[in-house]
């Protein structure tokens, strides 16, 4: 049975025109007899059924609306109140929808941060890898390097050496040909000055015999002079080699010099 308008009646699930379940009775032809103005009588008479007729097509037709018929799920009708609890229920799926799709996202979002990470320590832990052959491979070639220079500067200083040597060997051979020269020519131009001077003594003990004193110390004068002359060449060839004894030294010493520059530079 329908409802009378009156509050906490269980509600009936049927139409109120025609008492069908699931029609709804403003998509009827017929008018709500919940509108009609007559009351419902208390008195048990008889009803006929009416007859079913087909629904005639709603086409060209239209349907009255009539006011309060669906009152925001605020009226006494049962359509309002599955609209509210269908409503209700979209709410609470579209909730849970939300809340799976912000979890899923979460954990996408967790997937994509792992592997990221996952990726960044390969690339540092390749790097890494690289950085330690390319130092391997240039303190290899470095060593190669250092070895060749020292072998080059091993070599040098063998050469330098041997040089040097040769060098102190030719000054010292020099310097004792410049001793025994500078001996020699000494001990013969005395004993050729002495011989000389004997010479002329006899010569002139010789000639006069009682020559004037004048000539002899004029000649004495000469063979001093003569003498003051040999001492002075013998002092200039004393002051030439000298001279190239300090310049062969010199050149010995700039020798020197260059095979320490180059010892240090190799142990750098």
């Amino acid at each position: 049975m329908a409802s009378n308008g009156v509050p906490n009646v269980p509600l009936a699930r049927e139409c109120y025109n025609c008492g069908q379940l699931g029609h709804i009775s403003r998509f009827r032809l017929q008018p709500d007899r919940r509108l009609n103005e007559a009351r419902p009588s208390n008195a048990l008479v008889p009803v006929q059924p009416l007859a079913t007729v087909p629904p005639a097509s709603n086409v060209g037709t239209t349907v009255p609306y009539y006011a309060g018929q669906y009152n925001g799920g605020s009226g006494g009708s049962g359509l309002g109140r599955r609209v509210s609890s269908l409503e209700e229920i979209v709410g609470r799926i579209n909730s849970k929808h939300e809340a799976e799709e912000a979890r899923l996202r979460v954990q996408r979002e967790e997937e994509e941060k792992r592997r990221r990470e996952k990726q960044d320590e390969e690339r540092r832990l390749q790097e890494k890898k690289e950085r330690e052959e390319f130092q391997k491979e240039m303190q290899r070639e470095i060593s190669i390097k250092l070895d060749k220079v020292c072998e080059v500067v091993g070599g040098k200083k063998n050469g330098g050496s041997d040089e040097i040597k040769e060098l102190k060997v030719l000054v010292e051979s020099l310097s004792r040909q410049c001793k025994m020269g500078s001996e020699t020519d000494q001990k013969t131009k005395k004993t050729e000055e002495i011989a000389r001077l004997r010479f002329e003594v006899d010569r002139l003990k010789r000639g006069n015999g009682g020559a004037s004193t004048s000539a002899t110390v004029i000649g004495v004068t000469r063979d001093s002079e003569e003498l003051i002359r040999l001492r002075r060449e013998q002092a200039e060839a004393k002051a030439t080699t000298d001279k190239c004894l300090a310049t062969m030294e010199e050149v010995i010493f700039a020798l020197q010099k260059q095979c320490e520059s180059a010892e240090a530079n190799a142990e750098v």
